[in-house]
């Protein structure tokens, strides 16, 4: 067996047995620096600094809330402090985290009624515009959610802001022909996910 490695492979004396060099194709290199890449060096913030990664890192914990012009039964419980109950709009707290990679991208929203899992997620990102996370959602309501409440579908777009000192993602959302409902999204970055 060892003649059949001396043979067809390089190979390297170590105390009298001869152990087979093994050189890695270019697909195996590849695939383990891309793999480097996507999970962590495109976050190296020079790289955003001299434009060589448009993509930013929206990952993390980000608080805020949701005005919706649902209409159904909302427990106090559930709405924002700054809600005005005279608004046509409900603002509801609500929590988003995010898990980024270079390549892909996953978003979760919480509030006290329900929870809500992107199922496809794009981030554009052009010259002169905010950059836009835009992604369809599915919403599961809790079990302690009214009889209104029922699963549905939904899309929601988001502009990022990184200037002034803070992080926000602003922008709308709208529900499926089942539900019919809209509102905005309002969240500020809280916390920074590796």
């Amino acid at each position: 067996m060892i003649e059949i490695f001396k043979q067809s492979a390089p190979a390297v004396s170590l105390g009298g047995y001869a152990l087979p060099v093994v050189i890695p194709s270019f697909a195996v290199v590849f695939g383990i620096a891309f793999g480097i890449y996507n999970r962590h060096i495109w976050r190296v913030g020079v790289l955003h600094t001299i434009g060589l990664v448009q993509v930013p890192d929206l990952n993390g914990e980000w608080k805020g809330y949701l005005k919706t012009s649902y209409t159904g039964d909302i427990p106090a419980s559930a709405t924002h402090p700054d809600n005005d109950v005279e608004s046509e709009y409900t603002k509801i707290s609500a929590k988003l985290t995010i898990h980024q990679r270079w390549r892909n991208i996953q978003v979760n929203l919480d509030t006290n009624q329900s929870s809500s899992t992107s199922e496809g997620a794009t981030l554009l990102v052009d010259d002169g515009r905010w950059p836009t996370l835009s992604y369809q959602y599915k919403n599961d309501p809790n079990m302690e959610s009214p009889d209104s409440m029922q699963l549905h579908y939904g899309t929601t777009n988001l502009e990022f802001n990184g200037q002034g000192g803070s992080e926000t993602l602003e922008g709308a959302y709208y529900t499926g022909p089942q539900r019919e409902n809209y509102g905005e999204l309002y969240f500020e970055r809280v916390d920074d996910a590796d």
